[in-house]
C-alpha cells in the first residue's frame, strides 16, 4: 500500500494487489449533501446521477455505447459529508478509464437532456425511500434523540421541491463548490500493471490542468480539513421510551455510552470489541447464549456521537435485566477479563487482518478511513504493529472509560406496544 500527497489537497492511495480488474475512486472529502444550502437540498444527490453520464465529446447515448465497446463501468455516490465517482475496467484499459473519470470528476459536462431524465428518477427515489416504513421510523426516532442540527438527523435524499427546480447551472455551481471546499482522495485498486504509470498520469492531469476548476482545487483558502466531521448532539434525557406505530411489537433498544473515539484508541477498541462485544464476546455470550434475553446485538463505536453504541432486540419484560447485565459486565474487570483469551485473540485478530489484505479494497479502505476520520496516514500494517503491543493495561484503561461512561449513558427503547411508555 502506497500513499502520495500529489498536492496540498490531492491524496493518492494505491495498492499492489494483482488482479485483472482495475478500479479507481475519486472522492470529494466534503462534497456531501450536508454542505447544501436550504434551496439546494437534494441537488447533490441529483448531481451524483448526472456527473458520470457523459463526457465533453460524447452525449448520453454515445457514452453508453463507448462503455459497452470498451467494457468500462462508471458510478457515483453521495453521503452526508462526502461525494465520489468511481470506475472499473480490465487492467489493459486502466489509462483510458482513468482519463475519462478524471475529466468527469474535475470538468464534468452537464446538459438539459440528462438533467431532465435523472431529475424524474431522483424525485421518484425521494418519494419511494422517504415513504418506506423503516426509513420513516429511523428518522422519526433520530429526531427524538438528537437536536435538529445533528449528523444523525440529516437526510441525503433532500427536498423534492428544491430538486424539481434544478438547472444544469445549479449542478455546475455545486460541483465547483465541491472542488473549492474539498480535498480529493484518489484510490487505485487492482490491475496487473505498474501503478506508478497511472499515478504519473494522474499527477500530469493536475499539473497541466488550467481553468477555474483547477484553480478551485489549488486554492487552499476555503479548503476544509480532510477529517472534517459533523457531530450529533443528544437532547436532554437519560432514558427515553418511544411508542411508534411503525416499530415492532418487541423492543428495539439503543444504548449510547460516552467514550472517546479517536485515532489513538483505534487498536485498543478493536481488541476490546472482540473481547466484550462481538459474537463470542462477554456481553453477547451472557445476553444471548447464557440468558437468552436478546434476539440480536449490534455494537459499534460512533464517531458522530463519541460513544459506544449498542443496539439490542428483546422482549419488553427483559429491558431492566439487560441494562443490569450491561452495567455488571462493564463494572467488574477481574470477573470478566481473561488474559488467556486476550493472548489468543491477539494471534487470531492478526490472522484476520492478514487474510483481509487479500480482499480488494481492504487496504485502500483502511488507509482512506484513517484519512477521512482522523486525518492520519496509516495502513493495515500500521494497525497490525499496534495490535501486537496491546496489553492488559490498555484494555483495563479503556474498560474503565466505558465504565465511567455508563454513568452518563443514554437509553432509548422503541416499540409499537404502548406498554413501553409505562415500563
Amino acid at each position: 500500500m502506497n500513499y502520495t500527497k500529489i498536492a496540498p489537497s490531492i491524496h493518492l492511495i494505491t495498492d499492489d494487489l494483482e488482479r485483472k480488474k482495475f478500479e479507481i475512486e475519486i472522492v470529494y472529502s466534503t462534497g456531501g449533501s450536508w454542505f447544501e444550502s436550504r434551496v439546494n437540498r437534494g441537488k447533490k444527490h441529483l448531481m451524483e446521477h448526472c456527473i458520470v453520464s457523459r463526457t465533453k465529446t460524447q452525449n448520453f447515448k454515445q457514452f453508453q455505447e463507448f462503455q459497452f465497446a470498451e467494457n468500462l463501468f462508471f458510478n457515483a455516490f453521495t453521503s452526508t459529508t462526502s461525494m465520489g465517482v468511481s470506475g472499473s475496467s480490465h487492467f489493459k484499459d486502466a489509462q483510458l478509464l482513468t482519463k475519462t473519470l478524471l475529466e468527469q470528476a474535475v470538468t464534468p459536462t452537464f446538459d438539459e437532456e440528462i438533467l431532465k431524465q435523472e431529475k424524474e428518477i431522483v424525485l421518484r427515489e425521494i418519494s419511494e425511500r422517504s415513504g418506506e416504513p423503516s426509513y420513516r421510523l429511523h428518522y422519526d426516532l433520530m429526531a427524538k434523540i438528537f437536536i435538529k442540527s445533528s449528523y444523525d438527523n440529516h437526510q441525503v435524499l433532500g427536498d423534492s421541491k428544491m430538486v424539481s427546480k434544478t438547472s444544469f447551472q445549479d449542478l455546475d455551481f455545486l460541483h465547483t463548490q465541491n472542488l473549492e471546499s474539498s480535498q480529493l482522495i484518489i484510490s487505485l485498486v487492482g490491475g496487473d500493471r505498474d501503478k506508478a504509470e497511472i499515478g504519473n498520469q494522474i499527477k500530469e492531469f493536475f499539473l497541466r490542468g488550467k481553468g477555474e476548476k483547477f484553480d478551485k482545487i489549488n486554492d487552499q483558502s476555503l479548503k476544509n480539513l480532510i477529517n472534517y466531521s459533523v457531530p450529533s448532539v443528544f437532547k436532554e434525557f437519560s432514558y427515553l421510551p418511544v411508542y411508534h406505530k411503525l416499530a415492532h411489537s418487541h423492543v428495539d433498544m439503543h444504548i449510547y455510552i460516552p467514550v472517546v473515539v479517536d485515532f489513538e484508541t483505534k487498536a485498543t477498541r478493536k481488541i476490546f470489541e472482540e473481547l466484550f462485544l462481538n459474537y463470542y464476546g462477554v456481553l453477547y455470550d451472557k445476553l444471548r447464549n447464557e440468558k437468552g434475553l436478546v434476539y440480536s446485538l449490534y455494537s459499534s463505536f460512533q464517531f458522530s456521537t463519541q460513544s459506544l453504541y449498542l443496539n439490542l432486540s428483546c422482549e419488553q419484560n427483559h429491558v431492566k435485566e439487560i441494562l443490569q447485565i450491561v452495567e455488571e459486565v462493564f463494572s467488574d474487570f477481574k470477573k470478566y477479563f481473561s488474559k488467556n483469551k486476550l493472548e489468543t485473540l491477539l494471534k487470531v485478530v492478526k490472522k484476520k487482518i492478514e487474510m483481509s489484505k487479500d480482499t480488494p479494497w481492504s487496504l485502500a479502505s483502511s488507509l482512506y478511513d484513517n484519512l477521512i476520520n482522523y486525518g492520519e496516514v496509516e495502513d493495515l500494517d500500521g494497525l497490525l504493529k499496534k495490535l501486537g503491543k496491546i496489553t492488559e493495561k490498555d484494555i483495563l484503561q479503556f474498560y474503565k472509560t466505558v465504565g465511567d461512561g455508563l454513568k452518563r449513558k443514554k437509553v432509548v427503547v422503541v416499540s409499537n406496544n404502548k406498554g413501553i411508555l409505562s415500563l
